[in-house]
């Protein structure tokens, strides 16, 4: 007769880390909510939609115009003007298994959804932000760094 034993308290022990890891994520989260703000400022850096990457429509020349009244004749980019609605957009404090990345300005929802003004959307993660958002967790819940 032959036999083999195997032990699987390390294994046990490894799954319960893992366990602990999984309940509470929000080290990962943080992380995960400083990238997607990561997109969002290279959203507006290059002017452009994070999901399909195709630029944001052009200003208006109505709004060029009101925008140059008195500043002299100066480039105008879109959204980033005067950074206000960048400059709002943050990650707020993880929750159990969620992030939230946004802007508390209304006109940030108007350009994001398109409702009164042409879409110009400026949070999203795309295929690759996701597989990046994964490999962020997997890394925690195998390392817990």
């Amino acid at each position: 007769m032959a036999n083999v034993s195997v032990n699987a308290t390390r294994a046990i022990l490894s799954l319960g880390n893992l366990g602990k890891r999984a309940a509470n994520p929000r080290k990962p989260l943080k992380m995960i909510g400083h990238y997607v703000k990561e997109l969002s400022m290279q959203a507006f850096q290059d002017s452009e939609d994070p999901l399909t990457h195709k630029k944001w429509k052009p200003i208006s020349p109505e709004t060029i115009r009101q925008r140059r009244y008195g500043k002299g004749k100066r480039r105008i980019k879109i959204l980033v003007d005067t950074r206000t609605l960048q400059r709002s957009v943050h990650a707020n404090p993880p929750k159990k298994t969620s992030v939230t990345i946004g802007t508390p300005l209304v006109y940030g929802r108007n350009h994001q959804l398109g409702s009164t003004v042409p879409r110009r959307r400026f949070l999203g993660v795309d295929r690759e932000g996701m597989i990046e958002i994964q490999r962020i967790m997997r890394k925690y819940l195998e390392t817990g760094k």
